[in-house]
């Protein structure tokens, strides 16, 4: 086809239509000459396959090849028996050499007119015995058109010459018989293949003259077409003449239309002039009464305004007054609240004065001669010799300059006026490190908060005593921790947070370390260990603890060999850098702990102490861990008193290797959760057994509750009465809570054995619950 279409685009129409014909021809003669060689082939195939006697006892077998191969052709493979003179021609699919011994047995056991079974048959080819049926015809030279022999087993002689059998005039003659009945075979085919292709050459020419006479027809029809097409071309010619006279015509109509748009282009300007000249004159008329209108409203507005401002005078007089009677009542209220803290600074001075006096009496009864620390802390309080430790003077709520941390005025030339402004200003600072969210930083009193600073500014400052003294004991100077000069007391709480500044400047800290409400520090080391720094004002020592085991062991047996291990350890407090370990069973972790005396310590003390602390730390956290796999290899390897491990030593093994154990438990960053059970211990304290916290944890941020603090863990009086983790305490003896530092206090006034109303919020609605306060 693609012939004829190149022959019809180059050549003439003639020479093309011959070229399609002989085209035609020869693809018709083609595909009727493969289908008659296909269709003998399957005749032949047929006959071949009925498994029937041919002349000259010919037996035809299909065995089914190892692997078809659909794209090859038929192999042919004869086989004769010599015992009773058959021959089998076996055709077979693909390729013979893939065949194997065993199955071409299977193929002629098959066989009507062969009864030998497969395991009697012996396959001879060129006189010697094929013995291994696993083998393929392609390993003994077996190929298409092979002739083999089988005989029965029972008839061939081992001891005999292979080759007798073959070269016997009898099979001579068989296979001379076998090669003429191929040939006739052969010749047979050969003669229907020479009919069949006269019968495709006949058809063939007989295509031929029909495609002449085609041809002839198309001859006549392109004649018929070229008239044709002579007289569409000549009507074409006609349609090109009227076709250029149209265009003239258009042409002509055309400028006749350019004129008549350029008038009527010039008409339309004429006449937008004149209407822009009458807009124009209305426009400046409008413009005049908008003008005139604009004039009266200001005038309008110039009366308004002038009331305006003569009410605005009259709003502004009356909220300046307003402004200085809630100026007047901030400042009432930070009285009162300079007046508590005062009240509560009080109250430590006279618990630290009965500490003192109590170590004092001890060392009296112990007939020991009290050490110059308590000596000198005595001389400082009052005028005390030291001989007689019960002539120190005792501090009253009257004697204000017995505070902690307000420095204590020798000198008496001051004026009492200033004496109490200097008083005033130190409470105020310290209360407002204690209470940082009082009302002076809400937003409705921030002028005055604005006012009362001002005021608070312009008083006279006096120098802090206690910088002076850090000074005086920072490395470099000969002078003694306790050396004060004559006008201030030493204030353990200042040297507590120069302490924590030097200890953030060693860390390479950009911020500066500051204690929170509780007094407490977290300082994290290399992401590693978390050093947890606290200050007690009652006995002037800085803290140190760090999470020395974070799980307990559950085995009574085991827990009780890390306790003896500790204790041993802890026994002289030299291992453990002068500290010691406690244990919180419930919590389920283990501290260790150092602490620093402040009267007797430089600022650069804590940065001496914690990498020695840390080295401790360490070291003990290795030993515990070596301690623990001595005792898991042990649990694993011994075996108990009767030869068997017990169950309880496999489910500690397990217990301590699940995912829960595995997982660290850390201490909280904050502290602002704490127990008061633990905060109030000591003996005949008020406790009431309740767990609270006034700040949460939410996604990663710290959130505080306002107006109560939670309820985390409840036991003892608090869970008798019905107290239940999760509630909000409100009140507390008829008092508000805020804060957890407020709770704490308002715990620690409680009167042991009376029963005190508690205001919870529970599911958004408030009870009251009363509680008998225990005591621990």
């Amino acid at each position: 086809m693609i012939c004829y279409f190149l022959s019809l685009f180059f050549l003439n129409g003639e020479v093309a239509e011959v070229c399609f014909c002989t085209y035609v021809s020869f693809l018709f003669f083609f595909f009727f000459t493969s289908a008659l060689f296909f269709s003998n082939n399957r005749k032949v195939e047929r006959k071949l396959r009925g498994g029937k006697l041919l002349p000259g006892g010919w037996h035809t077998l299909e065995p089914v090849p190892a692997k078809k191969d659909p794209m090859n052709a038929n192999d042919v493979l004869t086989v004769i028996s010599p015992d009773d003179g058959k021959r089998f021609r076996i055709n077979i699919k693909g390729d013979i050499g893939r065949l194997t011994i065993g199955r071409l047995k299977q193929c002629l056991a098959t066989a009507s007119s062969y009864s030998v079974p497969v395991a009697d048959q012996v396959i001879k080819f060129n006189g010697t015995p094929l013995t291994r049926d696993d083998e393929v015809c392609a390993a003994y030279g077996i190929m298409n058109g092979s002739t083999l022999t089988v005989e029965h087993r029972a008839n061939v002689d081992p001891t005999t010459d292979h080759t007798a059998s073959f070269v016997s005039p009898h099979r001579q003659a068989l296979e001379y018989q076998t090669i003429r009945q191929q040939e006739e075979i052969l010749g047979d085919e050969v003669l229907g293949h020479d009919n069949t292709l006269q019968v495709k050459i006949d058809q063939l020419q007989d295509q031929v003259e029909a495609a002449e006479k085609k041809k002839m027809k198309i001859a006549r029809e392109k004649e018929k077409a070229e008239r044709e097409l002579a007289r569409l071309r000549l009507q074409e010619e006609v349609a090109e003449k009227q076709k250029r006279r149209l265009t003239q015509l258009r042409e002509r109509e055309a400028q006749r239309a350019a004129r008549r748009a350029a008038d009527l282009a010039a008409r339309r300007e004429q006449l937008k002039a004149e209407e822009e000249a009458t807009r124009a004159v209305a426009l400046q008329k409008l413009d005049n009464e908008r003008l005139r209108a604009s004039l009266e409203q200001e005038r309008a507005e110039y009366e308004a305004e002038k009331e305006r401002l003569a009410k605005e005078r009259e709003e502004y007089e009356r909220r300046a007054k307003e402004r200085e009677v809630n100026i007047r009542k901030k400042e009432i209220e930070i009285e009162q609240q300079i007046l508590a803290a005062e009240r509560d600074r009080r109250e430590l001075e006279l618990s630290r004065l009965v500490s003192h006096q109590n170590r004092l009496l001890y060392h009296e009864r112990v007939g020991k001669p009290p050490p110059p620390e308590l000596t000198h802390e005595g001389m400082r309080r009052g005028e005390w010799s030291g001989n007689d430790p019960f002539s120190l003077p005792v501090a009253t709520p009257e004697d204000k300059n017995v505070a902690w941390g307000k420095p204590q005025e020798i000198n008496n030339n001051n004026p009492p006026n200033q004496q109490w402004q200097l008083n005033q200003k130190q409470s105020y600072r310290q209360s407002d490190a204690r209470h940082p969210s009082g009302p002076i930083k809400s937003e409705e009193n921030a002028t005055a908060n604005a006012q009362f600073e001002d005021t608070y500014q312009n008083r006279p400052r006096p120098p802090r005593a206690a910088e002076n003294v850090v000074k005086m004991m920072l490395p470099g100077r000969d002078n003694f921790a306790l050396a004060h000069d004559g006008n201030n007391v030493y204030n353990a709480r200042e040297n507590a947070i120069d302490n924590l500044v030097c200890m953030g400047r060693d860390l390479g800290l950009e911020n500066t370390l500051e204690f929170d409400n509780n007094n407490t520090c977290v300082i994290s080391v290399d992401g590693q260990y978390n050093l947890i720094v606290t200050f007690d004002a009652t006995t002037e020592r800085l803290y140190i603890y760090s999470t020395l085991m974070t799980n307990i062991p559950h085995d009574p047996v085991l827990r009780l060999r890390v306790y003896e291990f500790l204790m041993e350890g802890a026994l002289l407090g030299r291992e453990m850098c002068g500290g010691g370990v406690g244990a919180s069973i419930k919590n389920d972790f283990i501290l260790l702990s150092s602490s620093i005396y402040l009267p007797t310590s430089l600022p650069t003390t804590l940065s001496t102490l914690a990498p020695q602390f840390l080295f401790s730390l360490n070291k003990w956290r290795e030993k515990l861990g070596e301690l623990l796999s001595t005792v898991d290899t042990q649990k694993m390897t011994s075996p108990s008193k009767n030869g068997h491990s017990t169950i309880e030593d496999t489910n500690e093994l397990d217990s301590r290797h699940t995912p829960e154990e595995k997982a660290p438990r850390r201490i909280p960053s904050s502290t602002r959760s704490s127990r008061t059970q633990s905060a109030e211990s000591g003996a005949g304290r008020p406790v009431i057994g309740i767990e609270a916290t006034d700040s949460v944890m939410i996604n990663g941020v710290p959130s505080r509750h306002n107006g109560g603090v939670l309820v985390v863990n409840v036991g003892g009086p608090a869970a008798l009465a019905g107290i239940k983790p999760h509630d909000i305490i409100k009140k507390i003896d008829y008092k508000r809570v805020t804060s957890l530092r407020q709770f704490q206090r308002e715990v620690s006034r409680l009167i042991v054995g009376k029963m005190v109303p508690v205001v919870v919020e529970r599911s958004d609605v408030l009870h009251t619950i009363f509680i008998r306060v225990g005591s621990a």
